[in-house]
């Protein structure tokens, strides 16, 4: 597919799969072909009690596939970041995922 062609960089994904005993558990991990962008922007999340809060993101992650857990952790090249929002979008003739990064 055409979004193939702009997917030129290799990213590890570890998914959030919980807590047990006071530990977060996070599955095997995952490559996948994706597109690391640096961005500075405000996600807008719910927080406690109904209230707004907005969570700085770092880079945003353009890839395919199934959606990625918001917590799990993604390495692309020496950096690490954390998802802190997942949407599946479509565009470039496919489904793909718009991942954002703290």
């Amino acid at each position: 597919m055409l979004i193939d062609f702009l997917l030129r960089q290799q990213c590890v994904i570890r998914p959030w799969l919980g807590t047990a005993a006071g530990e977060q558990r996070l599955g095997p991990e995952e490559s996948r072909a994706c597109r690391l962008q640096a961005a500075r922007r405000l996600e807008q999340t719910a927080g406690l009690r109904g209230t707004a809060d907005q969570i700085p993101a770092h880079a945003v992650l353009y890839c395919t596939g199934a959606p990625i857990a918001e917590r799990s952790r993604v390495r692309c090249g020496e950096a690490e970041y954390v998802v802190i929002a997942c949407r599946e979008l479509e565009g470039w003739g496919e489904k793909y995922l718009e991942v954002l990064l703290q």
